[in-house]
């Protein structure tokens, strides 16, 4: 047998081995390429599980803000005033004046400050105003408070100067 023999004889099997071959490097290039899609798209799935628990995140900070605003809602100054003329004279202190500075707006609240100036007998009836206006349904702070003795005809009394602050929703 010489080589040609050889050759002819096997011919068959090579040409069969070739196809083989061939089909295997065309398989794996299509997977290659298959792979490289299902990566991407996993990462892509995975952004946007991210963006969802933000978007999740967002929506639950935006209903709760919704409720600050609306828990502090809209303030009408004369309304205020009024609140807290009620306040003094269930307290038992007296406003003398009584001084609303312009509205002060904040990020997510507006703050209405009103330079008071009251008169109390005794320090009791000064905390039970301060008390009750921080307690309001109002939201009220203290933002300044400089108490001295002071004279009211011929009583002793406490005179206070108090910064208040009542906080609104913004529109």
């Amino acid at each position: 047998m010489n080589v040609t023999d050889i050759i002819n004889k096997n011919k068959n099997t090579a040409i069969n081995a070739g196809i083989v071959i061939l089909a295997c490097v065309i398989a794996l290039n299509i997977y290659k390429v298959q792979a490289q899609k299902a990566r991407n798209l996993k990462a892509a799935g995975e952004v946007e599980e991210k963006k969802n628990v933000l978007l999740n995140d967002i929506n639950k900070l935006a209903k709760e803000y919704a409720t600050y605003n609306n828990m502090l809602g809209m303030k009408e100054v004369p309304v205020l005033i009024n609140n807290l003329g009620e306040i003094a004279k269930t307290s038992g202190v007296r406003i003398v004046s009584i001084k609303p500075a312009p509205p002060l707006p904040q990020p997510i609240f507006v703050k209405y400050p009103f330079e008071l100036s009251i008169s109390a007998e005794t320090f009791h009836a000064l905390g039970s105003f301060i008390s009750k206006v921080e307690s309001s349904t109002n939201i009220y702070t203290i933002d300044y408070l400089d108490i001295k003795p002071g004279k009211e005809g011929n009583k002793s009394v406490l005179v206070a100067s108090i910064r208040v602050s009542a906080l609104g929703g913004k529109k």
